[in-house]
């Protein structure tokens, strides 16, 4: 957002993204399962929403900034808009390439660890 963020702000926003990403992979929140068997939701895309979150809420508190709220929010939607997309568009590809034996697990296409749970498949 183009708002200087002093070093001791930048290590707080990435320890506070840091430790939402922990707790989204060990809560049932952040648990996707089966449809993100990694988990990389927990991992990657909240901590993302976040920063982009906080990068909408800056120009409120920054009067210096050079960017509008509405043009962070702007982003942020053109991100997630093309996060969704282009990851529906691989798996989509892989189903059709690649059709799984066993759809929502890992070990199709992945040499996954032994003592890991395994999802309830029954439901699905």
């Amino acid at each position: 957002a183009n708002v200087q963020v002093r070093p001791g702000g930048a290590i707080l926003i990435g320890a506070a993204a840091g430790g939402l990403a922990c707790w989204c992979f060990k809560s049932p929140f952040g648990n996707t399962v089966p449809f993100d068997t990694f988990n990389i939701h927990a991992i990657f895309g909240v901590p993302g929403l976040f920063g982009g979150l906080l990068s909408v809420i800056m120009p409120f508190l920054v009067p210096s900034c050079y960017f509008s709220w509405s043009s962070q929010l702007m982003g942020l939607i053109g991100t997630w808009l093309f996060a969704v997309a282009s990851g529906g568009l691989a798996g989509y590809l892989l189903k059709l390439l690649w059709p799984p034996a066993v759809a929502y697990t890992d070990e199709t296409y992945w040499d996954s660890a032994d003592d890991l749970p395994r999802p309830n498949l029954s439901a699905y």
